[in-house]
């Protein structure tokens, strides 16, 4: 009997010294954080975080939204499903009009968590629509392809032959 009781007493010890190890962890990035001023500093708070073992399946979405505070943002969703989260490095540019999406640019953190509030997926990205589309058409510039619009019908005044197919299509009959 003494030596469960010993066992209990000690697991229960392991566990509140790994808790308060956890929260003197999450308080030192909520630090670091307040500290960091550009996107890239922001961002190597997230890798140090992450990599510190702190952002996991699993983890507390409390910690994640104490140690981003500001800018860590909630998504729209209902209570039947998962919930989301952003993390902007860089705020977004915010539209006035309810018909147009708020610009995103930069890094930011993307989280999908579960409504018992634990993390169920995150990721670090930099990709934007505005960035992929300039990244798209500076690779076709530089591999000559400058009007070209792939996939897309190619529309020929004065024949019916060619209505409704695309240049790849096209090519491919000939």
């Amino acid at each position: 009997m003494k030596t469960i009781s010993r066992h209990i007493i000690f697991a229960l010890f392991v566990g509140v010294r790994v808790q308060t190890f956890a929260a003197d962890e999450v308080d030192r990035f909520v630090g670091e954080y307040k500290r960091a001023t550009g996107e890239i500093e922001k961002r190597t708070v997230c890798l140090n975080f992450v990599d510190a073992g702190l952002l996991y399946d699993g983890a507390p979405i409390a910690d994640v939204r104490k140690v981003f505070q500001q800018d860590f943002e909630d998504m729209d969703w209902d209570e039947k499903s998962n919930h989301l989260a952003i993390v902007h490095f860089v705020p977004p540019k915010r539209t006035s009009s309810p018909m147009q999406p708020d610009l995103w640019t930069g890094w930011y953190l993307a989280l999908t968590y579960r409504s018992d509030g634990t993390v169920m997926q995150y990721s670090l990205s930099n990709e934007d629509k505005d960035r992929t589309a300039r990244l798209r058409g500076a690779r076709r510039l530089r591999e000559g392809r400058t009007n070209e619009d792939v996939g897309l019908p190619v529309v020929e005044i004065g024949t019916n032959s060619n209505r409704g197919t695309s240049k790849k299509q096209k090519d491919n009959k000939q």
